[in-house]
This record gives C-alpha cells, structure tokens and sequence, in this order.
C-alpha cells in the first residue's frame, strides 16, 4: 500500500500486514485501539481503493494514419502491466458496417496460441472509437497476448479498423488472410487496454485482516 497515503492520514506501517496472529506482538509495540477509530478505518479504506487504481496501456490519441482494408483478421499484442486483469478494451473504426468480432488469445510472437480466453461481438456503426467493457479476464503480468478481430462480417471492400504508426513499445499489430499466416508492417492499432488488480475477494490483503484484529483487540481491552 502507498507509503505516502499512509503518512498523510498518520497509520502506521504495522498497520499494512496487520494480521489476527499479530495481536500480542502489535500491543507490545504500543498499537493503542485508540488507532482503529473510524476516521482511521474509512483513511485506510481509501488508500487501498487507491493501490487498485486502474492502468491503462496503448497508444493514447496517436493520430490515425489509415485504415484496415480487405483483410480477414487484424491483431494487436499487448504485454501484461502488474495490474493483470483486463477489465476493457478500446479501438477506432472506419466507415464498414456490420459486426465484428473481438477475441482475446496468448501470443507466441508470430502467432496466436491456444482457444481464445475471452470473446465477444459489436456492432459497427461507422467512423469512430469503441470500447468493450466489462472484460474481467485474469491475465498473467508480464506475458505477451493479442487483441484479435475476426473482420469477415463487416462490409466487404470498406476501411475497418484503425492504425497508427508505431507507437506502442511492447507489441505491434499484425494482419492476415483467411487461410495465411499473420503479417507485420511495423504499425499499431490505436488501441487501449485497461487493467485493474485481482479483487480483495481473491486475493486478501490488509483490509481484510482488520475485522479479526479490531475483535482480538476489543476483547483484550475488556480483559
């Protein structure tokens, strides 16, 4: 947890893994209850939703340079941040109708690998930027994976989704046809991919050790 959060609302770093089992060892260093009043629960609460703000990684607002034409399937790898859950995912469009596929696969740097970990379909309504929410998918930090859309849906012989020059350093966009292999120009979607942490739910932390050690407390205070 933020260290500089912790100093502005006075909670020490005990605090941070403060477990049930900690109970005697934190009294005998002098962690008064007096420190788990409200004021110092709620400031504590804040600093962990803080620790779980969002990453986004992409290309930002790189200008489009043109877009995708008559091929079968367009790609965008990714590398994973710390925060490894991909919670949403945006792109640019050009003028094709129809429906387009997105799919979330491991990447083995030429190709995709495996079933597809996630996927869904939009509809396209023209020029513009679009965003899937709601992914939700567990990824692993530091691994490579792609973003790929399957284009055979939208109008035949009109622009589709949108590229930039290279401005993403961890991964590239890649194209292919239906029955070929996937090709590189040294471009980039203009993309975004927004990660969060695992929920406290599955991975507990601090905040859910408290309840214990303010009960262990409280009967310590009676004794």
């Amino acid at each position: 947890m933020d260290r500089l959060c912790l100093d502005r609302v006075g909670i020490p770093d005990s605090l941070t893994t403060f477990r049930a089992g900690d109970v005697a060892s934190s009294a005998r260093s002098s962690i008064s209850v007096r420190i788990l009043r409200p004021v110092s629960l709620l400031a504590l609460a804040s600093c962990a939703l803080a620790a779980q703000a969002d990453t986004t990684i992409g290309t930002g607002s790189a200008p489009i340079v043109n877009y995708t034409f008559n091929w079968a399937y367009t790609a965008q790898t990714f590398l994973v941040p710390s925060d490894s859950v991909l919670k949403g995912y945006s792109f640019s469009l050009g003028p094709a109708g129809g429906t387009i596929g997105l799919s979330v696969y491991a990447w083995s740097g030429t190709d995709a690998v495996g079933p597809a970990l996630y996927s869904t379909s939009l509809a396209s309504s023209g020029t513009g930027d679009y965003a899937v929410g709601g992914i939700d998918l567990a990824l692993t930090s530091g691994s490579l994976y792609a973003a790929v859309f399957d284009l055979r849906a939208l109008d035949a012989g009109r622009e589709n989704v949108g590229f930039v020059y290279d401005a993403y350093a961890d991964g590239e966009a890649y194209w292919r046809q239906e029955n070929g292999d996937y090709q590189q120009y040294g471009l980039d979607h203009r993309f975004g991919a927004t990660f969060g942490s695992p929920s406290v739910a599955s991975a507990p932390g601090p905040m859910a050790a408290l309840p214990f050690a303010l009960m262990a407390l409280r009967r310590r205070k009676r004794a």
